[in-house]
């Protein structure tokens, strides 16, 4: 579910940062399949694309990170949206 707030609408693909727990906001669109994502908390920033394959596969790549930590793994690698999605998982997992 799509949820708006003020000026910024939540994202669907991934609603909440797998680093800090953050709400994130798309803060841009090419296509409905080309964005770009941010942490309102961490301002980790991303951004989406399909690769140039048979499949034509959606991705979404770490493009910026406060947090060094972070970027030294993660940053600029072309990795799938259920990637992001399992790391939430599994963080969410260590914690309870």
């Amino acid at each position: 579910m799509i949820e708006k707030q003020k000026n910024f609408v939540r994202s669907s693909e991934l609603p909440i940062c797998p680093f800090c727990n953050g709400k994130i906001y798309y803060k841009n669109w090419t296509t409905h399949r080309i964005f770009h994502i941010e942490c309102e908390k961490c301002k980790a920033h991303w951004r989406s694309g399909i690769k140039n394959n048979e499949n034509r596969e959606m991705f979404m790549e770490l493009i910026c990170s406060r947090n060094p930590e972070i970027s030294n793994e993660y940053l600029n690698k072309k990795l799938p949206i259920n990637f992001w999605i399992n790391l939430l998982k599994n963080k969410i997992d260590k914690e309870f």
